[in-house]
């Protein structure tokens, strides 16, 4: 509904990267870059002013491998988002990154999606997969993120190697 509101008719979206790299390590990622590296707050800030003003933007996708894993970096960049009044939308975000009052605080400074790869509703396969995340924080995270009015889409890979009915059936009951 707020991006309904009059004053954000005609605004564009643009997609930005705020850091480079993750923290974990799971056996099926990709991992494009070793290390993780974060782009900071300040130029981000001045990326967003800059499409705001030359291109009309009014949405804004952050598009990390990790987002939010530096809390005080997250902290910072949701206080200074807040003011210039965007709608976002985050992806790459690990259950273990947030909470129910930085998901509250991430809508009111205008976020309105986050974006989970959870992968697995199968302890089993979460331990395949090397996520350093247990059943308890995938559910935490969904109903954090459902508390806090937030929109989300939890990612899923099956057919993992070790993958069985039982882990598929453990997945479609987590579902």
């Amino acid at each position: 509904p707020r991006a309904l509101e009059p004053h954000r008719r005609g605004k564009k979206m643009a997609t930005l990267v705020t850091a480079k790299g993750c923290v974990a390590r799971c056996t099926f990622c990709h991992r494009w870059d070793k290390g993780y590296r974060a782009v900071p707050v300040d130029q981000i800030i001045d990326k967003v002013r800059m499409l705001q003003e030359r291109y009309n933007v009014g949405f804004v996708t952050f598009t990390d491998e990790n987002f939010g894993s530096d809390h005080r970096q997250t902290d910072e960049l949701v206080r200074k988002l807040k003011p210039l009044d965007i709608l976002w939308q985050v992806g790459g975000v690990r259950v273990r990154s947030v909470d129910l009052p930085m998901l509250s605080r991430m809508k009111d400074a205008g976020c309105v999606a986050v974006y989970y790869g959870m992968e697995t509703g199968s302890p089993a396969i979460l331990q395949i997969m090397e996520k350093k995340a247990s059943l308890q924080d995938n559910i935490n995270a969904a109903l954090w993120t459902q508390q806090a009015g937030l929109f989300t889409i939890i990612q899923m890979v099956l057919a993992m190697p070790g993958e069985t009915e039982q882990t598929i059936s453990e997945t479609t009951e987590f579902l």
